[in-house]
């Protein structure tokens, strides 16, 4: 199955690790990434937070990967703009 042949959106879903709270839902990657950026200006560890994605209708392993760490923080750099392909 395409991506284009499904008509909903994908969830972002921003999680605090330690406490494994989630944080916030979105159907946008980049007003996730947005939360993410609010939180690390705030002084929040990027090793305890992570970005991932859910959508039903996809293989976990065809989801684009989950961020934490360093690379969660260049993604909040770069605004959300997912520059790893999806695999579908």
């Amino acid at each position: 199955m395409s991506y284009d042949a499904y008509t909903g959106p994908m969830q972002y879903e921003v999680w605090e690790l330690r406490s494994r709270n989630l944080v916030g839902v979105y159907d946008d990657e980049q007003d996730a990434v947005a939360l993410v950026r609010r939180l690390l200006l705030d002084g929040w560890s990027a090793d305890d937070l992570i970005l991932g994605c859910e959508d039903e209708l996809f293989n976990v392993e065809d989801l684009p990967p989950s961020l934490t760490g360093s690379t969660l923080v260049a993604r909040a750099r770069d605004g959300g703009v997912s520059r790893e392909p999806r695999t579908v």
